[in-house]
Formats: C-alpha cells, structure tokens, sequence
C-alpha cells in the first residue's frame, strides 16, 4: 500500500504546483484543499465504467483538484477501487501521497462488486460464526455504527484505495440511526464507541482526522427528527480520546460533510446548532472549531438543470447550469471543498479548467441569499 497522508508542506505544494484560480485552495487544519472535490456516489459498475471512474480521477488530480472523497458502499465498493488505480498511477507517475487529501466512509452494508456470490461475500465477510463482525442487535435499515464493523469497514477502505493511511473517515448518516427509533442517548454512547475505534486507528497511523458525513443531521433544528448536535458530538470525541488514552482537548474529531447547494441553503441560514453563547448556524460553528467542512450533492446530481433562475447566472457570471451550481456552492462562505460527481473524464476536466479560471464569490452569494452575514460566517 502507499504509505503517507496529506500534509500542510505537500498540499501547499500541490496548490503552488497547480495555480488556480485565487481562493481555489483553501486552508483548513493546516492543509490547503481545492475548493472543488471529486465525489464518487453514481455511477455504473461495467468495465467501461470502471475505467472512465479511474481517468476521471487521474484527470481531477492533474488539473489541481486534489481532494477525493468516496465510501466502500459506493457502487458496492467501486468507488473505492477505481479511485485506488487512480492513486497508483499517479504516485507511480511521480505524484506524491502527501498532496492529496483522501476521504472514505463507513456505516452503511455493501456488496462486493467483484464476486459472482454476493450473498456468500457477505456471510462469510460479515456473519461467520466462529468471529462474527456484526451481531443481530448491531444492524438497523442496513446500517451500523457497531465497534467491529467500523474497525472492519476502515481496513477495508484502506486496502481498496491501496493506502496506508486515509485523511478523513467519516461516521456515514450516523442520524440514520435516530430517524429509525434509537434513543437520543443510545445513540450517543454507539457514537462515542464509533468514536474510540477512529481515536485509536488515528494513533495505529491508519487515519489522521475523522467526521460525521450526513444528509439531515446537520441541517435539522433541534427538537426535530435526526438532529444532530456539533457540540454533543464535539463531547463525546473528548470522551473518545480519553478512553483511547489521551486528553479530551486533542481529540480527532476534525471534518464533517453535508448537503449545500442553491435548494438546501440551510447549512448557512438556518442557525440549527446551540453552540456557545447562542444558537449558530452549523458552518458558522464548524469555522470556530476550525473544522474541514465538504459539501455533498453540490449539484444535486443536476436535477438543478433548467431550474436556476438567470439572474444567478447573470450574477455569478457563469456558463451553463452546471457551472452556476458549483460557483454557488463553492462560495457559500464555511464551505471548504464542494464535492462533484466525476465519473467521466471529460467532466473531471472541465470541472478542474472552471476552478482554475473562475474564483469563489462569496459576496455575489450573500447578496443572492438577501444576507451580508450570518453570524459571523
């Protein structure tokens, strides 16, 4: 496997190396990161697919996109795969590991894209009984925060990208857990015992920093359903860190990702997070903690297309609907990488041309969100 782990020296040199546009590459826990990511959720699975994925990569991290960000879920493990060819060819080609920052997540049940016997894959990867990985009570609507799995699932994630150390791991749609019944405070202390495998892994030199990934958790209120609470989670890192044998304050806990994008604003209006000294909005927060924070679904997989009104455009100074999207979400002030599906190699190009020749706005999208600031963010 590769070894190494994006570093602030090597991501300041991959940002120097690839001259975007200006506010391109962000700072965030020392490491400067493109201000576009390439996401790997859709996508077929078929050879040519494969192939595709994997060039599309290469092509990201040639034209200075230098964040990538998967899951072993994603087309049951694909993602993972077609990114660690990718990773290969372009350390073999003279790249180096600590310019790029890698993100995986665990907490949903997959299949393995590359057997004939999905369902043997799984009983033997996951129930054998002579060391089971998951237990009955461990799995609700195809999703676990369980210890083992997670343990499992980052061993996994590390061996099909082919690196010894990922940037990020994230808890993925930990609030999953809440929507479907589990008590506030069961589901804290699963999070807290999720929390103590990543603090250790991160000490075993497997990972450097981990998150939660979420769809709702970050944008509901409190009270609603799935809410997630930063400050809670902040805690129980904490907790993490004591009982993998640290001290509270150097907890690991250090990104989170969740939908941005022109019809879910909320990460930057909605003051969702009891935080301090009053209710904040989540990015708001997450900038005081000095967090990594990536946007999903920042082009909500295009169902955006035809629907952006022209004045946002107009004002963004952008050329299709795509690019209107991407400079939207890129510029809400708190975001640092938003993340593209890039399956193609000619739309990984064009996205890495676009943040080389356009920069982030954040005025223009105040002004198109009707706010100069919203609690200091």
């Amino acid at each position: 496997m590769i070894p190494g782990f994006a570093t602030p020296e090597g991501t300041a040199r991959y940002a120097a190396a690839h001259p975007g546009a200006k506010g391109h590459y962000r700072l965030a826990q020392g490491l400067s990161l493109s201000s576009v990511g390439m996401g790997t959720y859709l996508g077929e699975t078929d050879p040519a697919a494969r192939a595709a994925y994997a060039e599309a990569a290469v092509a990201a991290l040639s034209g200075g996109i230098n964040v990538l960000d998967t899951a072993a879920n994603y087309r049951d493990q694909a993602s993972e795969r077609d990114l660690g060819k990718a990773l290969a060819r372009f350390v073999a080609a003279g790249g180096r590991r600590d310019e790029l920052v890698v993100a995986s997540k665990a907490g949903f049940l997959h299949g393995d894209v590359d057997v004939a016997d999905g369902d043997a894959w799984f009983d033997a990867e996951y129930l054998d009984h002579r060391d089971p990985v998951l237990l009955k009570g461990d799995v609700l609507s195809s999703h676990s925060l369980a210890p083992k799995f997670i343990e499992r699932q980052l061993d996994r994630s590390r061996a099909n990208l082919g690196l010894e150390t990922l940037d990020i791991y994230y808890l993925h749609n930990p609030e999953h857990q809440l929507e479907w019944g589990v008590a506030e405070a069961e589901f804290y202390a699963l999070v807290e015992a999720a929390f103590v495998v990543l603090e250790r892994a991160v000490d075993a030199g497997k990972l450097r920093m981990y998150g939660v990934a979420t769809w709702d958790g970050l944008r509901a209120g409190p009270g609603e359903k799935g809410h997630l609470s930063l400050v809670k989670l902040v805690h129980h890192a904490g907790q993490a860190r004591m009982k993998a044998g640290g001290k509270a304050g150097d907890h690991h806990f250090k990104a989170i990702q969740l939908p941005v994008n022109l019809a879910m604003t909320e990460a930057f209006l909605r003051p969702s997070q009891p935080f301090r000294f009053g209710a904040q909005t989540i990015l708001a927060a997450a900038k005081e903690l000095g967090m990594v924070v990536m946007s999903s679904a920042s082009l909500m997989q295009m169902r955006l297309a035809g629907r952006i009104p022209s004045e946002y455009a107009a004002a963004l100074e952008t050329r299709s609907d795509a690019e209107t999207a991407l400079q939207f979400t890129r510029s809400v002030p708190g975001v640092t990488t938003a993340l593209v599906g890039m399956g193609n190699p000619e739309h990984a190009k064009a996205n890495a041309a676009f943040a080389g020749r356009v920069g982030p706005d954040s005025g223009t999208v105040k002004t198109l969100l009707g706010t100069g600031s919203i609690h200091g963010a």
